[in-house]
């Protein structure tokens, strides 16, 4: 994510990072820490103890468990319903989801591009 914020210096770009236990290690204090290596204003870090955003990304993606270790690209405009709306590009680290969608350097070379192109999409529409 550092990579791609410090290729696009956007401030349309806004980045939501949801930090929530997905190993025993995984705490608050332990997201505050790794939130700090992730300084950016266009960032806005939350703290999900129960893990409901997890859970709530399992019938978008119709997986069994919740998702976690993931990376998002929504267009402007974007709306859901009653469960989130299948993001515009895709990356993961999970076992469950397509591997030509998991996280590798071709794949956030993509993500990247994308993220370009739905900003200048928006550029347009608003």
């Amino acid at each position: 994510m550092k990579q791609v914020l410090g290729n696009i210096k956007n401030e349309r770009l806004k980045v939501y990072v949801i930090w929530m236990t997905a190993f025993a290690r995984d705490s608050h204090g332990a997201a505050g820490t790794r939130a700090q290596e992730l300084a950016d204003d266009r960032i806005r870090h939350y703290w999900d103890a129960k893990n409901a955003t997890g859970r709530g990304w399992m019938p978008t993606f119709d997986m069994p468990r919740p998702a976690w270790d993931v990376y998002f690209l929504y267009g402007a405009g974007t709306t859901w319903a009653d469960t989130p709306t299948y993001p515009d590009f895709l990356m993961h680290q999970l076992g469950v989801l397509p591997r030509e969608q998991i996280l590798s350097n071709e794949n956030v070379r993509k993500f990247e591009q994308m993220a370009k192109e739905l900003l200048a999409q928006s550029q347009n529409k608003f």
